[in-house]
Parts: C-alpha cells; sequence; structure tokens
C-alpha cells in the first residue's frame, strides 16, 4: 500500500516514515480497472466499486503488471493509435491493430482469471450480472423517452445523461444488496477517497 539529539530523532524518523511511505505508495491505482462491462464495451461509473473485491496487495500489482504488458503495453496504444490518427492507414493496418488488441484483451482475461481467488471470480460474475440487469432496466425506461426525443438533440443529450446517472444508482443499490459488512465498508470507503481525490483534482475557480 504506505533519544538522543534532536537531529538524531530527525534522522530515525526519516527511516522509519520512508518505508512507511514506500508501502503507502506502492500500490497501484486500479480506479481505472473494470472487471466488468456491457454489450458494446461499457462500464459502469461507480467509484470504489473494485473495493467489494477486498484484493490484496500482491494482487493488486499482478493485476496492473498484466494490464500494463498486455492491453495496455506501448505496441497495442501504439497500433491502436496510428490506425485513429494517420489518414494513410490501410484497411490491413487495421486488421492487424484489431487482432493485437484481441490477443492482448485474450491475454489479460487470461492473466486476471490466474490471479483472482475462485471466491474473488464468483463475485465478479454476480456483479457481471447486476450490471446487466441494471442496464436492461435502464434500457425499458429510458428507452422509449429517447424514441420520442428523436430530433431533438438537447432533449436527447439531456435523456442520456439521466439515464447514466439512474443507471449508475441502480447498479449501487444492486451491489450493496449482495455485499458482505467488510465489502460494504471498503466499497465506501474507497468511494469516498475516489470522490476526494477527483474533488481535489479539479481546477480551483
Amino acid at each position: 500500500m504506505k533519544l538522543v539529539s534532536t537531529a538524531a530523532l530527525v534522522v530515525a524518523c526519516g527511516l522509519f516514515a520512508a518505508p512507511v511511505l514506500a508501502q503507502k505508495q506502492s500500490r497501484p491505482d486500479l480506479r481505472s480497472f473494470s472487471f466488468i462491462s456491457g454489450p458494446k464495451g461499457d462500464r459502469p461509473q461507480v467509484p470504489g466499486l473494485n473495493a467489494v473485491l477486498l484484493l490484496t496487495g500482491e494482487q493488486a500489482a499482478k493485476l496492473d503488471a498484466a494490464r500494463a504488458e498486455t492491453i495496455g503495453s506501448e505496441a497495442v496504444v501504439s497500433a491502436g493509435r496510428k490506425t485513429k490518427s494517420d489518414p494513410n492507414a490501410t484497411d490491413a493496418d487495421r486488421a492487424s491493430a484489431r487482432k493485437l488488441r484481441d490477443d492482448a484483451q485474450a491475454q489479460f482475461e487470461h492473466r486476471v482469471g490466474e490471479i483472482l481467488s475462485p471466491a474473488q471470480k464468483e463475485l465478479v460474475q454476480r456483479l457481471q450480472v447486476l450490471y446487466t440487469q441494471a442496464r436492461e432496466a435502464s434500457s425499458a425506461e429510458y428507452g422509449p423517452k429517447l424514441v420520442n426525443a428523436k430530433g431533438n438533440q438537447a432533449e436527447t443529450t439531456r435523456l442520456r445523461e439521466e439515464m447514466r446517472t439512474a443507471l449508475s444508482a441502480d447498479f449501487t443499490r444492486r451491489v450493496n444488496e449482495i455485499l458482505t459488512p467488510e465489502q460494504r465498508a471498503a466499497f465506501e470507503s474507497a468511494a469516498a477517497e475516489e470522490k476526494r481525490s477527483e474533488q481535489n483534482a479539479k481546477p480551483k475557480k
């Protein structure tokens, strides 16, 4: 994760604080890491969600390394960037980049499966089901509204934003219903920390 003379005390404190700080800083930031997704690749926008898995520091480090060496590798990222920004990119270039990405995704998912415990993998599957249910409920409610708003860009944008907010709230409610007290406490703590970090990152007016 992180008495002798005054001079000696300062040195002693420095030697003690350094390892503690290193421990706090050593745990990778997995806030952008998502174990579940929708059919179109969308991800649940729920702060602190990964905390429910109660990942160990070792697991977090392995997951971070797995991502960096597969879907986040320079080869995959560069290939994707090139096909998007290079007007001279050919169909062959795009096909190659797509295969590279798909292969990396498969490798990544395999490594994740090796890192998570059976209980954690079962929880991921339950979360996936809950997210699917929340998406279906959201689509049933907002689908007709979006159809009626067709042609009205402002109303469509408003409805889509409202739909995303409602989806996150519904999914969060469903998740909380299946968590143990320990998982719920970790979820709430991580969510509060992520929100604080996001708020602190915003430029001051």
